[in-house]
């Protein structure tokens, strides 16, 4: 598997097409995937509303038992450490239960219930869960930096080369 960081638009227009978002992200994301052999994206996560404290996750993987535990803790270790939030969130339709225990396997933490927020493709106005992470609750990142105070951006184990080969 390779993860793919420099592509953005590839990966942001591939998650768009089951996040809610047809055509991709338009401005201000990041976005971050992992490649089969075939170089086919299975995975992918964009970042998106980005206020230096908050991001919104648009989390896309097909099939999560064959994606590797490293791109999970690749993608948090790139938002807490690397962007340096405190809270990762996102929103997911009620009913994508097999999302909400991916999810929950991240950390990640029910918020709330918001009624009526999310429209499908489909047209139809569906309930949606928030979920959350905070940076001292994710168990993906080493627990030295789970702490809550400013980030040390120049962390030699966070390799941010263009692809990373083996994960």
């Amino acid at each position: 598997m390779l993860l793919v960081i420099d592509d953005k638009k590839r990966v942001g227009d591939w998650v768009g097409e089951k996040a809610n978002s047809p055509g991709g992200y338009s401005c201000g994301y990041q976005a971050v995937g992992v490649e089969d052999k075939d170089n086919n994206l299975v995975g992918g996560m964009v970042f998106t509303q980005y206020t230096g404290y908050s991001v919104e996750i648009h989390l896309r993987v097909d099939s999560p038992r064959h994606i590797p535990i490293d791109f999970y803790r690749y993608v948090c270790q790139y938002g807490y450490l690397w962007m340096g939030v405190e809270r990762g969130w996102c929103e997911v339709a009620a009913s994508n239960k097999r999302c909400h225990k991916l999810l929950e396997g991240m950390s990640f933490k029910r918020e709330g219930v918001a009624r009526k927020n999310l429209l499908l493709p489909s047209g139809e106005l569906v309930d949606s869960i928030i979920f959350s992470c905070l940076r001292t609750e994710c168990k993906l990142i080493p627990e030295e930096y789970r702490y809550a105070g400013p980030i040390d951006r120049s962390c030699t184990w966070l390799d941010v080369s263009a692809r990373i080969s083996d994960i």
